[in-house]
């Protein structure tokens, strides 16, 4: 998966190697021993002259993930795509956040997403006190939003800022009691105003002052790109869209119990669900997260920011996620007519009957040429065009 780590510092933190190469192409380097700057190199030519390169497996990972979110061109010589160029632009260190980012503009749901990131970037605000664990646990699902640590996150910043609107020490308080870092969420703010700073300076947020954005942060996002703020279906869909292919299966065991009115199926317990990837086969919710007590979701997939390998392998930060997100910004679906199924990467598979499996093939054509015209031109406004329409009914709606 994209972000397992072997050690205690998630990838999500830190600047990673697929947005150095992003970097590298975007702004070039001349190389004393070499006459071509390092957009002219590959990636793995102009890594090389580093004092310390990376692992040379790595660097090849990295272009091939780059090429399959389509940031970098298929071609030889890795040129960057117009995605490619707005990733490296954004000040965002994890490109599948930088994604995030940039699909919230297009779905109208700026606020919510610009924030997850910041908050993604910054230490968990949680405090968990050895001698107050279950105290501390029970204060953060006061927090709990949805099947979603993302949306969780995002509830904490709004009720600290809340909070912080009555001043220093009533935010201070409001952390002490729902044990939260009051020197975390102080990062929060200023990054969240990079970021839309960053966004409006690209193009993607037409009308914005740019100015006003990095000192007002999301009280300066002009209402069309948060018309869509509100539904945890399109926050939840931009986040598995960025995140991508970070998706976990959930499997639950199916048991029947005997009822006077016939066989039902039995609830589950959390520790009966058992959570897999397609890589890395099982896998574990940290239990720090808010799914860790779930005992069953709506749908058998969820995506996650980060995989860290401690004792277990553990999965941070995840969200359900609903089949049409999967469908509609996933890998190409591939069509099995004759078992009326659709599957992406081989192993997500949905049951469809050929009209729903039409219908996301077209949709899907039509939000690749909205993209492009997007990326190419990003003052244009398409937050209102009549295939973001459809796709935000489908989402909106989970196709019924």
């Amino acid at each position: 998966e994209r972000s397992m780590l072997s050690h205690q510092e998630p990838e999500i933190r830190r600047t990673g190697l697929d947005y150095l190469i992003l970097q590298l192409k975007l702004f070039p380097l001349p190389s004393e021993s070499n006459d071509k700057a390092s957009n002219d190199l590959t990636a793995e030519e102009a890594l090389s002259l580093a004092i310390q390169p990376p692992p040379i497996e790595s660097i090849r990972s990295s272009v091939e993930f780059l090429r399959r979110i389509e940031a970098l061109e298929s071609g030889k010589r890795e040129n960057l795509t117009p995605l490619g160029r707005h990733l490296a632009k954004l000040p965002v260190g994890n490109v599948q956040v930088g994604k995030m980012v940039l699909l919230s503009a297009i779905l109208g749901c700026v606020s919510p997403i610009v924030t997850i990131a910041a908050m993604l970037t910054a230490r968990s605000p949680f405090v968990s006190p050895p001698e107050k664990r279950e105290e501390a646990n029970a204060a953060r699902d006061e927090f709990k939003t949805g099947k979603s640590d993302h949306l969780t996150l995002y509830s904490v910043f709004q009720s600290f800022s809340e909070a912080e609107a009555r001043g220093a020490k009533a935010a201070k308080k409001f952390c002490q009691r729902s044990f939260l870092s009051y020197s975390t969420l102080k990062l929060i703010a200023p990054t969240v105003g990079q970021y839309l700073q960053a966004l409006a300076d690209t193009g993607f947020l037409p009308g914005a002052k740019s100015s006003r954005l990095r000192s007002a942060g999301t009280k300066a996002v002009p209402s069309t790109f948060d018309r869509n703020s509100k539904s945890d279906r399109v926050v939840c869909a931009v986040i598995a869209a960025g995140l991508y292919p970070n998706i976990l299966k959930v499997k639950a065991p199916k048991r029947m119990i005997r009822t006077a009115y016939g066989a039902v199926p039995a609830e589950n317990t959390a520790k009966e669900l058992k959570f897999y990837t397609k890589s890395h086969g099982r896998a574990f919710l940290h239990p720090r997260s808010v799914n860790f007590s779930e005992k069953a979701y709506e749908t058998t997939w969820l995506a996650y920011s980060q995989m860290v390998q401690t004792s277990k392998m553990y999965v941070h930060d995840s969200t359900q996620v609903a089949p049409y997100a999967l469908l509609l910004f996933g890998d190409v679906p591939q069509i099995d007519v004759q078992n009326k199924a659709i599957a992406l990467d081989s192993w997500i598979r949905f049951s469809a009957p050929g009209r729903i499996a039409v219908l996301v093939r077209a949709l899907r054509e039509q939000l690749a040429h909205l993209l492009a015209t997007k990326l190419e031109h990003p003052a244009t406004d398409v937050t209102d065009a009549p295939v973001t329409r459809a796709i935000l009914k489908l989402l909106v709606s989970n196709g019924y």
